[in-house]
């Protein structure tokens, strides 16, 4: 059995390529005069936002029907895992969503609120220290800077408030937490 996805097509390129996408054919891609060497073939590709996926499959071993109910159930399975993933209320990761941090699934399993994770990445060697050092002494002032300013006149509570609130959303930065326990490595 061999099964390829071949990636994403569509959209990146203009009249005048050297290559450019054929319109899909019902009749397959590969002539039938030629033999195929596995005894399921499955191919996947998205093109303009849908994937496709094609089944070829060797007449000595299979028949139209079984190849048919084969994917059926392969498209029926595929609908099974997309309609859990967008089920509302409910958000799961893998690994592969997080591509900057070397995370494990059970570490993913162990977020208490997976709504509020926006990215995942790996401390700089800067913050590895800052870690090192809080957690090593956590009563220290070491890496702590205050700045205190005198205000003449009066403050429009409300107005400092959405200002700070507006920084907050629109830089994740500030919203970044640690994570460092049950992990080998830690995580911003």
């Amino acid at each position: 059995m061999a099964f390829n996805y071949l990636g994403q097509f569509g959209g990146e390129t203009t009249g005048g390529e050297l290559f450019t996408a054929m319109e899909a054919r019902s009749e397959g891609s590969v002539s039938s005069e030629n033999s195929i060497i596995n005894l399921l073939d499955i191919n996947g590709f998205v093109m303009d936002g849908s994937l496709s996926m094609t089944f070829g499959y060797s007449t000595h071993i299979w028949d139209e029907k079984k190849a048919k109910e084969l994917a059926d159930h392969f498209i029926g399975s595929l609908k099974d895992i997309i309609n859990h993933c967008i089920e509302q209320g409910r958000k799961h990761f893998t690994p592969s969503d997080f591509p900057f941090a070397a995370v494990t699934q059970s570490f993913l399993d162990n977020i208490s609120d997976p709504s509020s994770i926006e990215a995942i990445y790996g401390l700089s060697p800067l913050q590895e220290g800052l870690l090192f050092h809080a957690v090593a002494s956590p009563d220290s002032d070491q890496y702590c800077t205050q700045t205190s300013w005198t205000y003449k006149g009066e403050i429009d509570v409300n107005a400092l408030k959405e200002a700070w609130n507006g920084i907050f959303y629109s830089h994740p930065i500030f919203r970044t937490a640690f994570a460092w326990e049950e992990t080998d490595t830690p995580f911003r």
